[in-house]
Order: structure tokens, then C-alpha cells, then sequence
């Protein structure tokens, strides 16, 4: 259940959605490998949507990569805001599988972090 917290959206036809809306916004951008990486995350992302709970090296046995490789592409995902990553420890403090958390798309034209602030052409009076 924990998962949950880390889904974004409702259904799965919404998820498939935003990650072809983030692929269309990054195209030429990415590699092979990160796109590959991307359709791992989102197939592990079905029970609790656009959330997986999954070690590097699963998802490099699964697209045939080398765990640098993966490594390399989720960073990549999550520079360009397409996933979000919370790395888990395990209790005996060794390392564990991440969390990742597919992010909504936002269309290029509305900032993603912060809006701009307009400066007042006059400045306040005390």
C-alpha cells in the first residue's frame, strides 16, 4: 500500500497518456536505453499507477542493459522531470530498490518549478 502515496494518476490509459506526451516533449533528447528504461518503469506501474518499487539491476535484466547503463537513464529522467526517484535503505542500512514515480506531463508552455515573478514598477511606500 505504501506505493500509493507515490501514484500520480487514476487510471493506466492516464499514465500511457503522459508518458507518450513526456516522449514527444524530449524526442531527440533521450537514448534508446532511457526510453527503454521509461517503458520498464511504466510496466512495473500498473497496480499502484505510474509507481514501482524496483531495483536498477531488474530493469537492466529486463532491457538488456548494463546497470550503469540504467543508471545513466534514470538520471536522465529525471533531469528532464519524466520520473521522480527516492532511493530506499533497507533497516541493516544497505542499499534497497528505488521508488519510482512517473510524473505528470506539463505542456512546455507552463512552468514546471517556479512561476516568474513580475517586478512592480513601483516600489512599495511604508
Amino acid at each position: 500500500m505504501y506505493l500509493k502515496d507515490y501514484s500520480n494518476f487514476n487510471t493506466v490509459r492516464e499514465m500511457d497518456e503522459n508518458v507518450q506526451q513526456h516522449i514527444k516533449r524530449v524526442e531527440g533528447k533521450i537514448t534508446k536505453v532511457t526510453l527503454n528504461v521509461l517503458y520498464a518503469i511504466a510496466g512495473h506501474s500498473l497496480q499502484f499507477v505510474g509507481a514501482a518499487h524496483l531495483k536498477a539491476e531488474t530493469i537492466a535484466e529486463e532491457i538488456k542493459a548494463s546497470t550503469k547503463s540504467v543508471y545513466r537513464a534514470v538520471k536522465q529522467l529525471v533531469e528532464f522531470e519524466i520520473i521522480s526517484k527516492e532511493n530506499k535503505v533497507k533497516l541493516n542500512g544497505i542499499k534497497g530498490a528505488n521508488i519510482y514515480s512517473i510524473l505528470p506531463c506539463v505542456p512546455s508552455n507552463v512552468p514546471s518549478r517556479m512561476s516568474h515573478r513580475e517586478e512592480s514598477e513601483k516600489p512599495c511606500e511604508r
